[in-house]
């Protein structure tokens, strides 16, 4: 039986148990982010909080209540579940922690709690616990204040919290949005699984970041299917793969770290991509949040305005598998009608010599042009952002900005993928600057050649996969 989500994601009413002022995480939002339903705050000590009322029951309010935080003590989390099932509540979120990755009382907790839920007639669907829940621009809900209300094309399952957190504010800063953000926990109720194939039926949802920690016995297989079906990129991070890891995962979120062999298995059967790091998930989701086309190939031309940058940005990114293929016979005499005499054009491209000047655009059009390559990363220069050049009106960073800009719309245009590496710079605030200027005309940034090159590696991947998948 499919699962009605709207009441989690969109609730008309929420209610909070708990409610205090050092809960602010959960009530807050809800006025930051102007909530437009009815919000109930339940107190057994408080007569209000941040100006809204409290009751000291659920039953005092007469209104049905779509959707309930829990953040109370773990020994009273089993009464309220029950209170929820007799009001009629749709969905649990538990904040409370101390359950089964604390110890075995806490494990006879949470499966007091599935009873009661799953007995005749069914109570509400669980998220949690020991998770920070949702977090849904466009349903107005948050676990952090300070969350973008903007929406976009990411959605998010993570099994730790924090990390979750963490990773909004890498969207934020990085220049992707999202559409759902789950915090698991421990899942005893709903899991990885429910909300993979709900994600995969939204249509506000583009791309499907995951963070996990474990699976249960019977939970690879279905993983496998549900992936199988799904026709949207799933990027996933793993963690627990080290025992170290494993030690942390147990204690983290009670779970027990899944062999690497199924995860190998599930890789290799489906589209998904698997990640190392929460960097690396950043990238995937901001360049599948900005691109509409795939990279066929792992051909790719780098361009930099240093020769240095040139060797060591090449010499990374072949070693992580991008092929950086030197220019063709036809390409290279194109090109030198481009350059000074002195000037050999090859890949990687050192473009010093023309940067400031129109026909910049001429060698995108070569590029863009040609079926030689499928992808151009071009390392922004670093001296645009010190503020000395804006001095030099024949080096003013915009005019430089504007050909770079203009010249990845020569290549979206021919559907190739233009990656932009702009590296920290003292001058921060000229490198916002930059950054902003690219990500305004879609075009994602990373922050350096090698992140871009894996990037495309991973679409690459991806788009290799989906082939492979579409022969079945």
């Amino acid at each position: 039986m499919e699962i009605d989500f709207n009441p989690l994601f969109y609730p008309k009413s929420v209610a909070v148990y708990g409610a205090k002022e050092n809960r602010a995480g959960y009530i807050t939002p809800f006025q930051e982010f102007n909530y437009q339903g009815k919000l109930f705050l339940i107190s057994d000590k408080e007569d209000e909080v941040f100006g809204i009322k409290c009751y000291r029951s659920i039953f005092d309010f007469p209104d049905p209540v779509d959707f309930v935080i829990i953040a109370i003590r773990r020994e009273y989390v089993l009464q309220a579940i029950k209170d929820c099932k007799k009001k009629g509540v749709k969905f649990v979120h538990i904040f409370t922690a101390g359950f089964s990755e604390k110890d075995s009382e806490g494990k006879e907790i949470e499966d007091k709690i599935l009873e009661v839920i799953n007995k005749e007639p069914r109570g509400p669907r669980i998220v949690g616990p020991n998770c920070m829940g949702l977090y849904s621009p466009e349903g107005r809900l948050s676990f952090g204040p300070s969350f973008s209300r903007e929406s976009g094309p990411v959605g998010v399952i993570s099994q730790s919290g924090a990390l979750a957190y963490r990773f909004v504010f890498d969207g934020m800063y990085r220049g992707f949005r999202f559409s759902k953000l789950i915090s698991l926990g421990n899942s005893i109720d709903l899991t990885m699984l429910d909300f993979l194939k709900y994600l995969n039926q939204d249509p506000k949802t583009k791309v499907i970041c995951i963070y996990s920690e474990g699976l249960s016995s019977n939970q690879g297989k279905d993983l496998l299917k549900i992936l199988r079906e799904v026709k949207k990129p799933v990027v996933i991070l793993k963690g627990g793969l080290s025992e170290v890891g494993k030690r942390a995962a147990m204690s983290h979120t009670g779970s027990i770290a899944s062999d690497q062999n199924v995860w190998n298995s599930i890789f290799k059967q489906t589209s998904a991509i698997s990640v190392e790091s929460l960097t690396e998930l950043a990238d995937l989701a901001l360049a599948f949040s900005y691109t509409d086309f795939l990279p066929k190939t792992k051909r790719t031309a780098i361009m930099s305005f240093s020769g240095g940058i040139s060797v060591v940005g090449g010499d990374l990114c072949t070693k992580i598998g991008l092929e950086i293929p030197q220019f063709t016979s036809q390409i290279r005499e194109e090109m030198r009608k481009y350059f000074p005499p002195w000037v050999e054009p090859q890949n990687p491209l050192d473009l010093p010599s023309i940067f400031r000047k129109p026909r910049m655009l001429d060698i995108y059009r070569s590029l863009a042009e040609s079926d030689f390559i499928d992808s151009v990363i071009i390392q922004a220069p670093g001296r645009l952002a010190d503020p000395y050049w804006d001095k030099l009106r024949q080096r003013n960073p915009i005019t430089v900005l504007k050909y770079l800009t203009e010249g990845g719309e020569i290549l979206r245009e021919h559907k190739k993928l233009y990656f932009i590496s702009c590296p920290p710079s003292y001058f921060y605030q000229k490198r916002e600057m930059i950054k902003e200027n690219f990500l305004s005309r879609r075009f994602p940034v990373f922050f350096s050649v090698l992140d871009a090159g894996r990037a495309i590696l991973k679409m690459n991947e991806y788009y290799l996969k989906q082939e492979k998948l579409s022969q079945l």
